[in-house]
Protein backbone atom coordinates (compact mmCIF):
# COMPACT_ATOMS: atom_id res chain seq x y z
CA UNK A 1 0.00 0.00 0.00
CA UNK A 2 1.02 3.46 -0.62
CA UNK A 3 0.93 6.06 2.05
CA UNK A 4 0.19 9.37 1.83
CA UNK A 5 -0.50 11.86 5.00
CA UNK A 6 -4.11 12.92 4.93
CA UNK A 7 -4.04 17.17 5.50
CA UNK A 8 -1.76 19.68 7.42
CA UNK A 9 -1.46 17.82 10.92
CA UNK A 10 -0.53 14.68 9.53
CA UNK A 11 1.69 16.23 6.86
CA UNK A 12 3.78 18.33 9.85
CA UNK A 13 3.79 15.82 12.30
CA UNK A 14 5.45 13.53 9.70
CA UNK A 15 8.23 16.18 8.70
CA UNK A 16 8.92 17.00 12.15
CA UNK A 17 12.29 15.59 13.88
CA UNK A 18 11.54 16.74 17.63
CA UNK A 19 12.15 14.07 20.46
CA UNK A 20 8.56 14.27 21.36
CA UNK A 21 5.75 14.85 19.34
CA UNK A 22 2.17 14.11 19.65
CA UNK A 23 -0.83 14.41 17.21
CA UNK A 24 -4.62 14.43 18.01
CA UNK A 25 -7.66 14.24 15.70
CA UNK A 26 -11.01 12.91 15.78
CA UNK A 27 -11.71 9.31 15.31
CA UNK A 28 -10.91 8.06 11.54
CA UNK A 29 -8.93 10.73 11.15
CA UNK A 30 -5.83 8.62 10.23
CA UNK A 31 -3.76 8.89 13.64
CA UNK A 32 -3.02 4.87 14.45
CA UNK A 33 -1.81 4.92 10.57
CA UNK A 34 0.01 7.98 10.65
CA UNK A 35 1.82 6.59 13.54
CA UNK A 36 2.08 2.99 12.06
CA UNK A 37 4.11 4.27 8.76
CA UNK A 38 6.04 6.82 11.14
CA UNK A 39 7.80 3.85 12.71
CA UNK A 40 8.33 2.15 9.40
CA UNK A 41 10.01 4.90 8.19
CA UNK A 42 11.84 5.62 11.33
CA UNK A 43 13.18 1.98 11.26
CA UNK A 44 14.51 2.35 7.55
CA UNK A 45 16.16 5.75 8.52
CA UNK A 46 18.22 3.83 11.47
CA UNK A 47 22.03 4.11 10.98
CA UNK A 48 23.31 0.56 10.09
CA UNK A 49 25.55 -0.92 13.35
CA UNK A 50 29.19 -2.43 12.70
CA UNK A 51 27.62 -5.35 11.15
CA UNK A 52 25.29 -3.27 8.72
CA UNK A 53 22.05 -3.89 10.83
CA UNK A 54 19.53 -1.33 11.30
CA UNK A 55 17.85 -1.93 14.64
CA UNK A 56 15.08 -0.49 16.15
CA UNK A 57 12.98 -1.00 19.04
CA UNK A 58 9.47 0.60 19.99
CA UNK A 59 6.57 0.34 22.02
CA UNK A 60 2.75 1.25 20.95
CA UNK A 61 0.92 1.89 24.42
CA UNK A 62 -2.72 2.42 24.89
CA UNK A 63 -4.70 2.10 28.13
CA UNK A 64 -6.10 -1.34 27.87
CA UNK A 65 -5.21 -4.45 25.86
CA UNK A 66 -8.84 -4.56 24.73
CA UNK A 67 -8.27 -1.26 23.16
CA UNK A 68 -4.70 -2.79 21.76
CA UNK A 69 -6.48 -5.53 20.47
CA UNK A 70 -9.35 -3.94 19.00
CA UNK A 71 -8.16 -0.69 17.44
CA UNK A 72 -4.38 -0.64 17.51
CA UNK A 73 -3.08 -4.06 16.83
CA UNK A 74 -5.96 -4.18 13.99
CA UNK A 75 -4.60 -0.87 12.23
CA UNK A 76 -1.02 -2.19 12.37
CA UNK A 77 -1.53 -5.50 10.64
CA UNK A 78 -3.39 -3.60 8.14
CA UNK A 79 0.21 -2.28 7.16
CA UNK A 80 2.56 -5.28 8.50
CA UNK A 81 1.36 -8.53 7.64
CA UNK A 82 1.93 -10.87 10.64
CA UNK A 83 3.56 -12.96 8.54
CA UNK A 84 6.63 -10.50 8.35
CA UNK A 85 9.05 -11.42 10.61
CA UNK A 86 7.64 -13.02 14.20
CA UNK A 87 4.62 -12.25 15.74
CA UNK A 88 3.95 -12.78 19.17
CA UNK A 89 0.16 -12.15 20.32
CA UNK A 90 0.41 -12.95 23.87
CA UNK A 91 2.33 -11.59 26.84
CA UNK A 92 2.82 -8.66 25.56
CA UNK A 93 1.86 -8.63 21.67
CA UNK A 94 5.05 -8.59 19.87
CA UNK A 95 6.19 -8.32 16.15
CA UNK A 96 9.75 -8.69 14.84
CA UNK A 97 10.62 -7.85 11.23
CA UNK A 98 13.74 -9.18 9.69
CA UNK A 99 13.88 -8.15 6.39
CA UNK A 100 17.07 -7.64 4.61
CA UNK A 101 19.22 -5.10 7.16
CA UNK A 102 16.48 -4.17 9.37
CA UNK A 103 15.48 -5.41 12.73
CA UNK A 104 12.68 -3.88 13.77
CA UNK A 105 11.14 -4.63 17.21
CA UNK A 106 7.68 -3.31 17.87
CA UNK A 107 6.09 -4.17 21.69
CA UNK A 108 2.67 -3.26 22.41
CA UNK A 109 1.53 -2.50 25.62
CA UNK A 110 -1.46 -1.38 28.32
CA UNK A 111 -0.89 0.79 31.02
CA UNK A 112 -4.61 0.49 32.40
CA UNK A 113 -2.96 0.34 36.29
CA UNK A 114 -1.10 2.06 38.08
CA UNK A 115 1.54 -0.74 38.41
CA UNK A 116 1.85 -1.44 34.48
CA UNK A 117 4.10 2.19 34.05
CA UNK A 118 6.86 -0.18 35.99
CA UNK A 119 6.88 -2.25 32.53
CA UNK A 120 8.21 1.60 31.37
CA UNK A 121 11.38 1.36 33.69
CA UNK A 122 14.62 0.43 32.12
CA UNK A 123 12.84 -0.18 28.64
CA UNK A 124 15.30 0.53 25.89
CA UNK A 125 13.33 2.09 22.98
CA UNK A 126 14.44 3.57 19.87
Amino acid sequence: MKYEAAGRVLGRFRASDKFVRGIRGPIGSGKSTACVVEILRRAQLQKPGPDGKRRSRWAIIRNTYPELKTTTIKTWHAWVSPEWGQWQAEGPPTHRLNMCDLECEVMFLALDRPDDIRKLLSLELT
